[in-house]
């Protein structure tokens, strides 16, 4: 129950938070990280942490989170972020404790690819069961110059298990 409410806080400051008003890039870049590698892996940390502050810090001033992950249209951002975030499994009834890992950030330039692999542990209350699954997804994401994420878009239509 403690991780409904987690989660359910995550995700409202998130899409919430993501209501801003998309702006024109202006001539001087934020700076989000160093490289992409920096902002990336900041990205996944506040995912893991549940800190909407340290997500934001990872995409330009200005720019909502969803149209991000909605390649500027909200709803559509909205729905992918969701599906980013919620395993299937929370809607059995079931808690779902879910670390992300930022694998391989492949590519040079402003668009590249991400292998990022989800950790769920899966936790059904009665009778008390736990497993745990791995699976791996690929991104395409992109980044301006000032090495903020400005898109990301799954390359892959679903999770598939870790070899």
């Amino acid at each position: 129950m403690a991780y409904w409410r987690t989660l359910g806080a995550s995700l409202a400051a998130i899409l919430v938070g993501g209501c801003a008003v998309a702006v024109a890039p202006t001539a001087v870049a934020h700076r989000c990280g160093n490289t992409p590698e920096e902002t990336a892996a900041m990205f996944f940390d506040g995912i893991n942490e549940r800190s909407y502050p340290i997500i934001r810090r990872t995409v330009p001033p200005g720019v909502p989170l969803r149209a991000v992950f909605g390649n500027g249209n909200l709803e559509r951002g909205r729905e992918a972020i969701i599906e980013l975030l919620v395993h299937p499994e929370l809607y059995a009834g079931k808690e779902v404790d879910t670390e992300f890992r930022l694998l391989a950030l492949n590519g040079a330039g402003a668009r590249r690819t991400a292998l990022i692999e989800r950790e769920d542990r899966i936790i059904q209350l009665e009778p008390r069961r736990e497993r745990t699954e791995i699976r791996r997804r690929t991104f395409a994401v992109e980044f301006d110059g000032g090495n903020c994420l400005t898109a990301v878009e799954a390359a892959e239509p679903h999770w598939r298990p870790a070899p």
